[in-house]
């Protein structure tokens, strides 16, 4: 078991449920006509649901979309979907329900820390809502239909973002994924399947839903996730006692550049922002980490570049994420 707090190890929780309607030939066979019907039927219910609005991608601009993109609110399958894509939002953005991605519906909830449950009891209700004003896709034997064959059953995957810095440091991620795979469980990256790890942030979720109940899929992701944060305890614990002084340097160089840089890169940004969440993680800095993951979307490329209200080339926009740094970062110690 874990001695300090789960949130050390765990960044959020997600929930995600794929329906589609049966009265419509899948996403990737649907023509333009039927793309704009789904949307009118799944959005009118759930804007008054949610108390949100829909959007439709092409009515944003570029930036826009990949604003979202970066903030998780839209998957990168969706963004492409220029024409019939659109996306509800609750206020808080802990829900968003896409339409018109892989799937005629995707329900998305996303709550901090490790709390799948309450992410999956937003997700029920929403989908409840949808199976009420419309006809899903559903087979006796296969569960829900969905785009992909390996989201047949409940069609849920559940996944939780994790900050491991000392499992990669000390180079031992690679048993984890391995541990994870043989309990059908996928190690991936920030932004989901195909993407790399970003700042010692991996996405764990599991890989299937056939012949799972929900509760069992939840319960599969939330063991493993405690079997790897203890993993992670035990490697920072190691960490300080074997290198305290060389990994406080570290983690203060980081702080230094961070706040005095007169320009920075996404890249060099995440890799001095991810040590200073494990320098807080420690109790070596002060700081929430729940502030340092806002301040990490906000330095994202579009999501600054809408902050900034302008457009900005690349030196551009390195040289205002470091003015930005040196406004907020100080405020926080």
């Amino acid at each position: 078991m874990i001695k300090s707090d789960i949130s050390n190890y765990v960044i959020s929780s997600r929930i995600r449920l794929a329906r589609n309607l049966a009265k419509y030939p899948f996403p990737n066979k649907m023509g333009f006509e039927d793309g704009l019907r789904v949307i009118k039927e799944v959005s009118e219910p759930l804007e008054k649901y949610v108390d949100g609005k829909l959007i439709m991608l092409k009515d944003l601009e570029p930036i826009e979309i990949k604003a979202f993109t970066e903030k998780h609110l839209i998957s990168n399958a969706l963004a492409e979907n220029i024409k019939t894509g659109g996306v509800v939002i609750n206020k808080d953005s802990t829900l968003s329900v896409m339409i018109n991605e892989e799937d005629h519906v995707r329900i998305q909830v996303i709550k901090r820390s490790l709390d799948l449950e309450s992410a999956y009891e937003l997700a029920d209700k929403v989908d409840d809502l949808i199976s009420e004003n419309s006809e899903v896709a559903f087979d006796i034997h296969l569960g829900y239909l969905t785009g992909c064959p390996t989201n047949l059953g409940t069609a849920m995957r559940a996944s939780v973002m994790m900050f491991l810095p000392a499992l990669t440091i000390n180079r031992t991620i690679n048993n984890v994924i391995f541990s994870s795979s043989k309990d059908a469980l996928a190690l991936r990256g920030v932004f989901g399947e195909g993407t790399q790890a970003e700042g010692y942030m991996y996405q764990l979720s599991n890989q299937y839903s056939l012949g799972l109940s929900e509760k069992e899929i939840i319960n599969s992701v939330k063991n493993q996730i405690y079997k790897v944060a203890e993993a992670e305890e035990i490697a920072r614990d190691t960490l300080l006692n074997k290198n305290r002084v060389e990994l406080t340097d570290m983690i203060m160089r980081a702080w230094g550049i961070l706040i005095n840089a007169y320009k920075i890169d996404t890249a060099e940004f995440m890799q001095n922002i991810s040590l200073i969440k494990l320098g807080a993680a420690l109790g070596i800095l002060k700081i929430k980490n729940s502030a340092l993951d806002e301040i990490i979307i906000a330095c994202r490329p579009a999501n600054l570049a809408l902050r900034s209200g302008k457009k900005l080339d690349a030196i551009e926009r390195d040289i205002y994420r470091a003015e930005f740094l040196k406004d907020v970062l100080p405020k926080m110690a």
